[in-house]
């Protein structure tokens, strides 16, 4: 993070205001609604996933090997603002979105960028937990389940996914993104 401190100070109060953004928005947005765009935000989920390495190819393609900071620290600002909104409504494709908007908005490596993004993304998405967890709508036996649910599976799945090849991960998750998408558009 050595010489990220500039864009960190402008990016990270974007991605928080961005997270916090998503957050109320989710709470707006009447139930019915979010029923029917569920299927829909996972699908682009899904396919930002399946596209990620083409997402990837393009961004290493714009920044260079090694790319330099430049006068494009204000460019990617907006952008970042508006793609951590998303984060904070449903969460799922953040680092892909984050990631992408930096690559085509600011001039450096991607290596650097992708540190940058693992911040904006935090940022993002501990201001929604907090948003969320001082929200009279939270049903916390549900919060609880879903908490466990995600420390076992995330145990487990990084252990899992340390013994099967990248593309192989991306390519069951993408199936089964896609099975829960159809399922969830045909129901």
């Amino acid at each position: 993070m050595r010489g990220q401190e500039g864009r960190l100070r402008l990016y990270l109060p974007a991605a928080v205001a961005g997270g916090l953004a998503g957050a109320v928005l989710l709470q707006m947005t009447p139930a019915r609604l979010f029923r029917a765009l569920v299927p829909y935000l996972v699908l682009a989920a899904t396919l930002l996933l399946a596209a990620q390495d083409r997402i990837r190819a393009v961004v290493t393609r714009r920044t260079g090997a090694g790319g330099s900071p430049d006068g494009s620290l204000w460019r990617g600002l907006a952008p970042v603002l508006f793609s951590t909104v998303s984060g904070g409504y449903f969460g799922a494709g953040l680092g892909v979105i984050v990631l992408a908007v930096l690559g085509f908005t600011v001039d450096d490596s991607l290596t650097r960028l992708n540190a940058v993004k693992q911040v904006i993304s935090l940022g993002a998405n501990v201001a929604a937990a907090v948003f969320f967890l001082f929200s009279p709508y939270l049903v916390w036996r549900a919060a609880l389940v879903m908490f466990a649910g995600a420390l076992l599976g995330g145990t487990l799945g990084g252990r899992l996914a340390a013994r099967v090849k990248p593309q192989v991960l991306r390519r069951i998750v993408v199936a089964i993104g896609l099975v829960v998408s159809a399922v969830y558009i045909l129901t």
